[in-house]
This record gives structure tokens, sequence and C-alpha cells, in this order.
């Protein structure tokens, strides 16, 4: 990316029509800060041109006196956060690309504060193309964590320190405490205007580490409801959310949604961690690059006290990086034994939803077996009610001697005739039965 690329990279910037701009001043010499400006499109313009002329320009070839200055602009809004949020950069695009002009940053810029996710950059700036001589670091950062993004853009001059830094932030109330470091802590970055980074780097751990604990205890809460913790772990859980949890649905719920913030911690740690790498090796290269082109280093108790406070940030970071990994793992088995029990639970209803059907199918066969006993003795006695039927109707003229034999002769043989025909029925519609069986199990893929 060079400059004949910003006016193609401006398009996808989002920003405002108008200009809202925060301007601050910090003299090293004194430790003063301004109060602080708002600016418009004009009031913007004018400061652009006296920080051309007094800090982005070359510098001659002398060591630091210490009076440099530290010149903060401020905006809100994030030029590439994509939500049901609008909020475009509160910057208009010609001035945005006149204050990357004045303040002689890169068109990179442009590129890190379009990517939604995180960045870190360094550049250097020499004094022409045919100089090997640096004149200017320029450092880029981005961080979005919890949909509650940061861009910082900064150039320090290498021959007095003097340095500009454009922050965007996409809420006013995070811009402010980040911008009120300056008057807080203008000694240190006085110092060092890597302070000015390093601060920004304490404030969102400490805003992200206040989030983190608030994950931490719905965890701690589930194990204590659950039991499935150490007793000296357990939480006094409230009642009410005893309730909630023991239904499995919202323990699921509850489980899933504190591993999905867990995993974007996992992601912010990993960040966290290369952010202090990043910073002492920003603190390397700025003393290197101050080394090459013959001006005095930083003293070594200010060396040390920098790179010193910037480890105990890591430290603290570290650990919540390695908390986030127990914390997942221990998610991941609470989850497992969750499911574990709603199968089990399952599966114990499915037994006695089985054991239910059975005993109906007892009792469905009992029934069975009562009509097949009223249908036998129906059979049985049929032909015998028909025949005395027919006798005791006169409609044949009979011996008495012979009458009797030949009503038991006929009872007899037509019981069997029923009977015989009754068999041959259940014989016909069991085959047929059978067969329409085999047909549906081919249609299944059964053979």
């Amino acid at each position: 990316m060079d400059s004949d690329d910003i006016p193609s990279l401006l398009q996808n910037i989002r920003t405002t029509g108008s200009t809202n701009v925060r301007l601050r001043r910090l003299r090293y010499r004194d430790h003063v800060v301004s109060s602080q400006t708002t600016l418009t499109d004009e009031g913007l313009e004018t400061e652009l041109r006296a920080i051309e002329d007094t800090i982005t320009s070359p510098s001659v070839d002398q060591i630091s006196d210490g009076g440099g200055e530290f010149v903060l602009l401020s905006t809100s809004g994030d030029p590439a956060h994509r939500n049901f949020r609008e909020t475009p950069m509160e910057i208009s695009q010609a001035s945005l690309a006149r204050l990357i002009e004045a303040c002689r940053l890169p068109p990179h810029i442009l590129g890190a504060d379009r990517f939604p996710g995180f960045h870190m950059s360094h550049h250097t700036q020499y004094r022409d193309d045919d100089s090997d001589i640096p004149e200017a670091l320029v450092l880029l950062l981005r961080n979005p964590q919890h949909s509650n993004s940061i861009n910082i853009s900064m150039r320090i001059r290498l021959s007095d320190r003097s340095t500009v830094c454009f922050l965007s932030a996409l809420t006013e109330t995070t811009g402010r405490t980040i911008e009120s470091q300056l008057s807080k802590r203008g000694r240190l970055i006085s110092i060092d205007p890597l302070y000015f980074l390093v601060l920004a780097f304490e404030v969102r751990s400490r805003e992200n580490n206040e989030i983190f604990q608030k994950t931490l205890l719905k965890v701690y809460e589930v194990e204590s409801a659950t039991e499935m913790t150490a007793p000296s772990w357990k939480l006094q859980v409230p009642h009410t959310t005893l309730q909630w949890l023991a239904d499995y649905d919202n323990l699921l719920k509850r489980l899933h949604e504190a591993h999905s913030e867990m995993c974007h911690f996992e992601h912010i740690g990993t960040f966290y961690i290369k952010w202090a790498l990043y910073l002492l090796k920003s603190v390397d290269l700025l003393e290197q690059l101050r080394a090459e082109a013959g001006l005095a280093l930083m003293a070594k108790r200010h060396d040390v006290a920098l790179r010193e406070r910037i480890q105990f940030t890591l430290a603290r970071s570290e650990y919540i990086a390695a908390k986030t990994k127990e914390m997942l793992a221990r998610i991941r088995g609470q989850i497992n034994v969750a499911f574990s029990l709603v199968t089990q639970k399952d599966s114990k209803l499915t037994l006695a939803v089985t054991e239910y059907s059975n005993h109906l199918a007892m009792l469905a066969a009992r029934d069975s077996e009562t009509m097949k006993t009223i249908t036998v003795l129906t059979l049985l006695f049929l032909p015998s009610s028909l025949i005395t039927s027919i006798w005791s109707a006169g409609l044949f003229e009979l011996e008495s001697s012979s009458s009797w034999k030949i009503y038991i002769a006929v009872t007899i043989s037509l019981t069997v005739v029923v009977f015989i025909a009754w068999f041959l029925y259940l014989k016909y519609a069991g085959s047929r039965h059978r067969g329409a069986k085999s047909l549906s199990f081919a249609a299944a893929g059964f053979t």
C-alpha cells in the first residue's frame, strides 16, 4: 500500500459526514496536559498544520533535550464494526485523509482499521528515499475485544520522541478512559511515549479480566448446582437459580453459553500475550532505531521500569490464558456429564414405557385367549343348538327309537365340519398374513 491507494481504501471506511475529534497535548518538559478541545473539520485542519510544523516535520540532528510533545487526536466509532449498531467513525473522509497525510501515517492504517480482527504492526520511516537513517517509528494496533474495539495509530519521531497518536474507540466511554491516561500518567508518557500503549494495554486487560471473572462465576454456579465440584469449592447458589438449572435445557444452554465465552477468552488471551511481546519488541526497536540515528538511549532505570511494567501485565495475561484452558476442559466435562444424565433419564423413561407396553400386551393376550375360548365354545354348541331347533320344529318324522341316535350323529358330524372349516380358514388367513409381512420386509431392504 502507498499514498496512491488512499482514495480507494477510504471508500471502504465507514465514517460520518462531519468531524468530531478531541485534541489533547502533553509537553514533555513540564508534563503539562492541555485541556481537551473538540474540533470540527475547520478546527482540525488548523491543528493539523501546526502538527506538520512541530511534530511530524523532520527534526534537526540533535540529542533530545526533553522538549518534545505528545499530541492525542481521538474520536468515537469503528470503521470496521458490523453489527446491529451503526457506529461509523466520527470524522469525514476528507478530514481522515488529511489527518493521515499531516501525521505522516502510512496507508496501512486504513487496511488495519477496516480489518475486524486483532492487528499489531510497526513501520519504520526514513529521512528520504536515498537515506538509511531512520526518522520515525509508526505503531499500529487494533483491539476488538468483546465487540468494543479500539484502534491506535502512533508515530514517534526519533530525535525528540515527539509523538502524534490517533485513537478511535467504538464507544465514547472506552475512548475517554484511555484518553484520561494522558493526564493521569503524563509523567510516564513524557519519559517514553510507548507508555501510552502500555497504559492502554493495562486498561483493556482490566476490562477483560472483569468480564472473565463474571464468566467464571457462571461456571462455578453450574458446578455447585450439579454438585460436581469439591465441597470446599462450592458456592451458595440462590434457590431460584437451582430451580432454573434443574431443567436440563436451561443447564445445557448455560454451559454452551459459558463455553462460547471461554472460547472467545482463549482467543483474546492469545492476543494479550502477543500484545505484551509486541510492546517489548517495540521498546527494543525504538532504542535500536535511535542508536542507528546516533541519538541517546533511554536511561537504564527508565528502560527497566518500562519492561517490568509490561512483564507484570504479561504475567496476568498468561494466567488468564492458562485459566481459560482449564475452564474449557471443565465445561466440556460438565457438558458430557449433562448429556450422559439426559441419556440415562431418557433410557429410564424408555424402559418404563417398554414395561408398560409389555403389560398392555399381556392384558391384550389375556383378552385374546378369552375371545378364543368364547369362540370355541360358540362353535362347539352352535351346531347342536341349530339341530335342536330343527328337531323341535317337527320338520322330520322319525321313530323315537332312532331319533336320538340320528340327532347325535348329525350334531357330531356338523360340529366336526364347523371345526374343520374354521381350521382351514385360520390356515388360509395365516398364509396371507405371512406373505404380506414378507413383502413389507423386502420393501424395507431385508431379504
